[in-house]
């Protein structure tokens, strides 16, 4: 800065944060809480680390043929895994893999959970048709 001029840093709110020493170092960095307006465009890998992610989003679109869900369990499992459709003032439905009786489940309109026939549970689950048996 030439002839006494004064130069200013300054960063945007809640994007970039501008800082500058006694020592006249100008640090810009980010806050710990970032909001971005408008898009957001990431043309590399994105990695969300944390507990909760939250998409708010009318179109979720993968690319991938497989959705890992539990990702993160170790050793014996223990907790269920599935789908969730929310229904408004109706009760929820789902589909779900359900790690105490190793069977799928679908739920029905009034949440119970019902097992989902395979060749291998069918004679346990229907023993009787019509008065015969299996």
């Amino acid at each position: 800065v030439a002839g006494g001029d004064t130069l200013t840093f300054s960063g945007t709110a809640n994007e970039v944060e501008v800082a500058v020493s006694a020592t006249d170092t100008v640090t810009v960095g980010l806050p710990n809480d970032v909001t971005i307006g408008n898009n957001l465009t990431v043309t590399g890998n994105l990695t969300v680390s944390g507990t909760t992610t939250t998409v708010n989003s009318e179109t979720l679109t993968v690319d991938d043929n497989i959705i890992v869900l539990n990702n993160n369990v170790t050793g014996t499992p223990t907790e269920n895994g599935g789908i969730e459709i929310e229904r408004g003032t109706a009760t929820n439905v789902y589909l779900r893999w359900n790690e105490t009786t190793d069977l799928w489940q679908v739920s029905d309109a009034s949440g119970t959970a019902e097992d989902i026939l395979t060749d291998t549970n069918f004679e346990t689950q229907i023993p009787t048709i019509d008065g015969g048996t299996f």
